[in-house]
């Protein structure tokens, strides 16, 4: 309970009677940067030093998983869903290491709010039924493959993962294409 006992403290690991909480580091989304829709048949994997349950493996277009608290470095990987190919125009932040540990309400933070949430990317048009991103450019999603945390630190959310692809329209119908660099 926070100090003011107001409730519960939104950094504390543990909550009443002491039960320490999992740690999620991230959640985000499988996306097409060119259109911003969420894109379902992707997967990730994580590895890391502590334990990691995989909660959403990317396939229905979101993903997120949490470790058991033990801090260090986590890396995410992810294949892109069938028919598009991992973005080569958005890459990720230089240096692709995120620690949360002090950017919860900075400017690196799109809510702009110490919440205990670490907002990376755009958020999706819907929160319970997500089908695209309400901005897909690269300035409003940097994402990162690499997360550094320890006990304690903020959520991480909308960490989103673009994926090449263009959309044609014909007949009001939308069918993705991959588009694939030749030399």
């Amino acid at each position: 309970i926070n100090p003011s006992g107001t409730g519960l403290s939104v950094n504390n690991p543990t909550i009443d009677l002491g039960v320490k909480r999992k740690v999620y580091d991230p959640v985000g989304y499988i996306y097409c940067y060119a259109n911003n829709t969420i894109l379902k048949g992707g997967r990730i994997s994580v590895t890391g030093p502590g334990s990691i349950s995989i909660i959403k493996d990317g396939s229905d277009g979101s993903y997120q998983f949490f470790t058991d608290g033990t801090s260090g470095s986590y890396t995410l990987t992810y294949s892109h869903p069938s028919g598009y190919s991992v973005a080569t125009v958005q890459r990720p932040v230089a240096g692709s290491v995120v620690d949360p540990t002090n950017i919860d309400g900075s400017a690196a933070d799109l809510d702009g709010v110490v919440n205990g949430i670490v907002q990376l990317g755009s958020v999706a048009n819907s929160p319970t039924s997500p089908t695209s991103l309400l901005d897909g450019s690269a300035a409003a999603n940097p994402f990162y493959l690499v997360f550094n945390v320890v006990g304690g630190d903020p959520f991480i959310t909308d960490n989103n993962l673009p994926v090449d692809c263009v959309t044609v329209c014909p007949e009001a119908k939308c069918i993705p294409i991959t588009i694939r660099k030749t030399r």
